[in-house]
């Protein structure tokens, strides 16, 4: 885990950060309805690794979380969800820098999470993501300013009735001015604007 302070595994010119979560437990309500409640004990995976590399003034990581859920008493429950995310930092002088983002989630909505109908098994979806921020003005100056922009995409890809009015995309973009009236305190000023389909 890269919060324990590890020094990471070297695989290549990039260091690799692995580890696991293990949750064992018991859910008395899983599909949380107020009649008929479907209980059982459950079982938790989820690896991880992060992979970093740098490049001169440039920083690069990739990184993968998975999530296996194991009902022992309601297999029609259990599913299993996997996070991909690539980031590059890239540095252009002191003043000026980009950070861009690309991720791509198969995902779950656990029967009884949502306002949707009940179904017989968990709704799965397919999401992407895009993203990129400049900025100007160097990290210690007075004044600095970024500009961000975002697009993500969901689809919903089984019990296509119930999810159907669920498949979204987000727009979104957005300005920040941050300015430092302390050594350790910067005022911002921020505008966003975000547009759900």
């Amino acid at each position: 885990d890269r919060s324990s302070g590890s020094p990471g595994i070297p695989v290549g010119s990039m260091t690799a950060h692995p580890g696991i979560d293990l949750s064992i437990g018991y859910n008395d309500n899983l599909a949380r309805q107020s009649s008929n409640a479907i209980s059982s004990p459950v079982v938790i995976i989820a690896p991880f690794i992060v992979l970093e590399g740098r490049r001169g003034p440039h920083a690069f990581d990739v990184r993968y979380r998975g999530l296996t859920t194991i009902y022992r008493d309601s297999p029609d429950d259990n599913f299993n969800n996997n996070e991909f995310q690539a980031n590059a930092l890239l540095a252009f002088g002191i003043r000026n820098d980009v950070a861009l983002r690309f991720d791509l989630k198969y995902g779950s909505d656990p029967r009884g999470s949502t306002d949707r109908p009940i179904t017989t098994s968990p709704d799965r979806y397919r999401e992407i993501g895009v993203g990129g921020r400049y900025g100007y003005g160097a990290r210690g100056a007075k004044g600095r300013l970024e500009f961000d922009a975002e697009y993500r995409q969901r689809r919903y890809t089984n019990n296509p009735q119930a999810a159907a009015e669920s498949d979204l995309d987000t727009t979104g973009l957005g300005a920040t001015f941050y300015w430092r009236v302390m050594p350790k305190t910067r005022l911002l000023l921020e505008g966003r604007y975000q547009n759900f389909d």
